[in-house]
């Protein structure tokens, strides 16, 4: 790392640090990866790499993936300040978003997804993409069913909703009643089918509340209906 902020006239070494490094704890070859806990004394170094724009982009998404090999709950604060990094919110939030729930696993993503602001609306595509794909891949369905219905209690609205979209993909009818206790929740999701200012008012989609979509998640379970 100290070849990485002072290359002593070789600007190759920087590259060429983050390259060893990730050999040797993300992808190495013929070996397993080196334990990514032994990161943890040069982890807010490596962290500054992340916002290093004189780096390129493959270096900084190798320095994303040793803060993700670091694991929860170390790795956690780095993804929460790239989700709200102020200076270019929609450059680094959704990688710090699926890069976070990768390396917070079940145990850590409540962290990941509060740290998205409730007063911003999101795009349902794009929480599809970057978030609940990745929580689907955490583990085996039952163990993901029950750290997504932990979701529900949540104050913010986008773990609320998180909680029920994942649900409604597990397809365990088992989580009805605690999607249908939020039949009555107010929140509006604004922006969810994106940018519709351009299309004819006959053609813009209703913004549902999480009340409206956890009846009819409820309405499809019980119907025996698994979301895409």
């Amino acid at each position: 790392m100290d070849l990485v902020e002072h290359p002593r006239g070789d600007n190759t070494l920087p590259e060429r640090v983050i390259d060893a490094l990730y050999f040797a704890f993300v992808e190495p070859t013929g070996i397993k990866p080196v334990d990514g806990g032994f990161l943890k004394p040069i982890s807010d170094r490596v962290s500054l790499l992340l916002y290093d724009t004189s780096l390129s982009s493959t270096a900084r998404n190798d320095s994303t993936a040793l803060l993700v090999a670091l694991g929860p709950p170390d790795c956690i604060p780095y993804f929460t300040k790239m989700i709200g990094f102020a200076e270019d919110p929609t450059k680094y939030r959704w990688m710090g978003v699926q890069k976070g729930i990768r390396c917070a696993k079940l145990q850590g993503m409540q962290a990941i997804i509060e740290a998205l602001d409730p007063e911003t609306g999101y795009e349902r595509g794009l929480l599809d993409k970057y978030l609940w794909d990745e929580i689907l891949k955490l583990g085996e369905l039952p163990k993901v069913a029950s750290a997504a219905e932990q979701l529900l209690k949540s104050d913010s609205w986008v773990a609320r909703v998180t909680g029920i979209e994942v649900l409604a993909r597990v397809g365990d009818s088992s989580n009805i009643d605690s999607i249908k206790a939020l039949s009555g929740d107010k929140a509006r999701l604004k922006n969810w089918w994106g940018d519709q200012a351009k299309l004819p008012k006959g053609e813009r989609k209703p913004i549902p509340t999480i009340g409206e979509l956890a009846a009819n998640v409820a309405q499809k379970l019980a119907s025996g209906t698994k979301a895409k």
